[in-house]
């Protein structure tokens, strides 16, 4: 996790290629596919299991590879890294896309430190109900199986004129994933690969995928050259939350590159008005906290930050509205550092005036019966 804000922090994004219809958006807590919201926050691994079921990269040239235990084992490895990998956080169904029958259910995943990535799952209805095909992180251009597809056709079956240089690097790849080699070799690896493999798709996506799960030092050591070379256009996200682990950086551009459907997500939307308001931005980081009024979604940071808004504009009515929502919501305590950490001299003022006052009684009270 990459620590952004003191109450936010962003791992999120970039899909497979899009799909190109417009989608039907479907009630997210009903239907056929409710099941796999709960079973993701049960961490009911037998279920999704048995409900994910990938189609073998090398189905089209024999079906039976389908039936593959290497390529079952591995399906089945991907379901429990993914729900160990949120076993401590809330798995939050945004929307459904339909495309023809082909479901895509986007989720957002909250950790308890209010961290957020973003991940997909592709499937669709039959008669046995829903059938999970494919899974994906946002933050990488590839789902898993297309990921897979690409590797096995690139090595197994495909044989283009930079096939010896790919397959060069690719060895380069394994005993990093295991530590033996440490980024300053990969990269410099990369950097003396041909110009056609530092551009290849699959190669940087490999690489990425390497680097992040290596943990984020690299990105402080990349050059900006290297890291345009390996993001380029396709990882829209990750190159917003590269901007985001800059401290001094709006990260507003980064934000406008995002897909269309993140622009309105709640924690995107949070985590930009939170960095304006620290870079001392209120009223531009009001602009961004109005797109939260409608949202349903309980977010601890939208309230924070909706609650030191209306402290800095002096507001203590909103103010109050926004503490009885963590109160209620949250059950937070709460104490003095809450409402000064921001703006010390103004957080006294909102706890000296008459809203707060009567809020604050009323909540004795209640706390007493």
């Amino acid at each position: 996790m990459w620590r952004l804000v003191p109450l936010l922090v962003l791992v999120g994004c970039t899909s497979t290629s899009p799909l190109k219809q417009s989608s039907e958006l479907v009630e997210p807590s009903a239907g056929p596919t409710s099941w796999v919201t709960s079973a993701l926050n049960q961490q009911d691994l037998p279920l999704l299991q048995a409900a994910f079921q990938p189609q073998h990269p090398l189905h089209q040239l024999d079906p039976s590879f389908d039936d593959d235990p290497a390529w079952r084992s591995m399906a089945s490895e991907w379901v429990d890294e993914i729900v160990a990998h949120g076993r401590d956080g809330d798995w939050q169904l945004r929307r459904i896309d339909n495309f023809n029958g082909k479901l895509r259910l986007q989720y957002r995943l909250v950790h308890p430190d209010f961290s957020v990535e973003y991940f997909y799952f592709d499937g669709e209805m039959d008669e046995r109900g829903v059938r999970l095909e494919d899974m994906g992180n946002r933050l990488y251009h590839y789902s898993q199986v297309t990921l897979m597809s690409q590797l096995y056709h690139r090595i197994a079956v495909e044989h283009s004129p930079n096939h010896q240089a790919f397959g060069d690097f690719f060895e380069y790849l394994a005993p990093f994933n295991h530590g033996l080699i440490d980024a300053d070799a990969i990269f410099s690896a990369y950097l003396q690969a041909p110009i056609a493999i530092q551009q290849d798709r699959l190669i940087r996506e490999l690489l990425l995928r390497a680097l992040m799960s290596q943990g984020d030092d690299w990105m402080s050591t990349i050059s900006l050259a290297v890291r345009q070379r390996l993001l380029a256009d396709d990882y829209p996200l990750l190159s917003a939350v590269i901007c985001m682990q800059q401290a001094l950086q709006d990260c507003r551009e980064a934000y406008q590159q995002l897909p269309e459907d993140l622009h309105g997500d709640v924690a995107m939307v949070t985590e930009i008005g939170i960095r304006l308001l620290q870079g001392d931005s209120p009223a531009l980081a009001a602009s961004y906290a109005q797109q939260l009024a409608s949202s349903q979604v309980d977010y601890f940071p939208a309230y924070w930050l909706q609650l030191q808004l209306g402290i800095v504009n002096q507001d203590h009515r909103a103010a109050v509205v926004s503490l009885e929502n963590l109160v209620q919501r949250f059950d937070v305590q709460i104490d003095k550092e809450m409402v000064t950490q921001l703006y010390p001299e103004l957080g006294q003022q909102f706890l000296q005036s008459r809203p707060f006052k009567r809020w604050a009684q009323r909540y004795a009270e209640a706390e007493l019966n």
